[in-house]
């Protein structure tokens, strides 16, 4: 105990940590979910933030009985990472449809969580979604979506499937030594006040990420075509599993969401989709970066949506015609979420988009 409280000192003078709550839950299927019932802190450096996280696991307050429910869903941008909850872009959505609607017509939900990508949202809307009783689904499209879901495992290309995909084997999303970690007496109070705790917790989360990175790399070279030379690749050979990857994370996007909009529309609720970051039209590289499953999705998701009379629509330009700048300019100091300006302008061009939509949703 002597030696715990040394170096509780020597991390506080020489390594001092952001004290910062939980408000993650990893789940039997093995995605993280908003913790219910949770209020946590946030702190990253000159910003100090609380989440109000009610009984469902959504962010803000209970849910009422009044107006048709739309479930917003997306990663750490929709949730409002760093943003005061009437600061995020589905507070700004609300408040558009409040104004112009009138209050108690319309009632967004905003089930956001960190790190999300499509699979998780899929995941959750088949396990949990029916509970809501929501009109419609709102999807937040964001730039890695496609990307975290080729890592994850909750789903895989089936080709025998009507929809494309089936539920996969999840990947751990976390270590023996958090997990050990969370079960610590009084790990909640401690995360908001040891600096020890913090900076263990901080570790194994970067460590863990690392990992996560490294084996995408190996599974996405392993879904490519094997090469037909014992020496390097022919430039011919390159073209061809770069077209190969491009193909595959186009299916596997195409998949998911077709297993949504089957999801909703066996049950009458309406799919809207909306990129929001990322530049539309960027040529998909031959190099797998990190962002090109998403991007190459793009390519295709007008097509696909239209296809399938989901409402769709990239707002990359008209946020940054809102905005007058490049979103880029717009980003928390520190950290790569959007600021509350770009918020703002996310929930308003959102609104435009969604408005005629929406407004036929509250009437009915």
């Amino acid at each position: 105990m002597i030696g715990l409280g040394g170096a509780e000192v020597i991390v506080r003078m020489w390594a001092p940590q952001q004290l910062s709550g939980r408000w993650r839950l990893l789940t039997d299927g093995g995605y993280f979910v908003n913790l219910p019932n949770a209020v946590a802190r946030h702190r990253n450096r000159a910003r100090d933030v609380s989440y109000r996280i009610n009984s469902e696991g959504l962010r803000g307050g209970e849910l009422t009985g009044e107006g048709a429910r739309v479930l917003a869903l997306g990663d750490s941008v929709t949730f409002g990472w760093l943003l005061d909850e009437q600061d995020t872009h589905v507070a700004v959505l609300q408040s558009e449809a409040d104004r112009a609607i009138g209050r108690g017509h319309l009632q967004i939900l905003n089930g956001g969580a960190g790190g999300w990508g499509t699979d998780d949202v899929l995941a959750w809307v088949e396990d949990r979604a029916e509970a809501l009783a929501p009109r419609a689904i709102l999807v937040f499209l964001s730039s890695r979506d496609i990307d975290r879901s080729w890592d994850d495992g909750l789903y895989e290309l089936d080709a025998a499937t009507a929809s494309g995909v089936r539920r996969g084997t999840p990947h751990a999303k976390t270590t023996s030594g958090m997990r050990a970690l969370t079960h610590v007496p009084g790990y909640d109070w401690l995360l908001h006040h040891s600096h020890l705790v913090q900076l263990a917790r901080h570790a194994l989360v970067r460590w863990h990420t690392l990992r996560v990175k490294r084996r995408g790399v190996a599974s996405n070279s392993a879904r490519l075509p094997a090469s037909t030379s014992t020496d390097s690749p022919t430039a011919t050979e390159a073209d061809a599993a770069a077209g190969a990857r491009i193909a595959r994370a186009q299916a596997f996007g195409r998949g998911m969401f077709r297993r949504l909009n089957e999801w909703c529309a066996a049950r009458d609720v309406r799919l809207f989709v909306v990129a929001i970051n990322g530049a539309p039209g960027a040529e998909i590289h031959g190099a797998w970066g990190e962002e090109d499953a998403t991007r190459a999705f793009k390519h295709i998701a007008p097509d696909v949506f239209a296809e399938a009379d989901v409402p769709y629509r990239d707002l990359y330009d008209d946020i940054e015609a809102e905005l007058g700048a490049p979103l880029s300019t717009q980003l928390i100091p520190g950290d790569h979420h959007p600021n509350e300006r770009a918020a703002r302008a996310v929930g308003l061009t959102a609104w435009r988009f969604l408005e005629p939509h929406l407004r036929d949703l509250a009437e009915r």
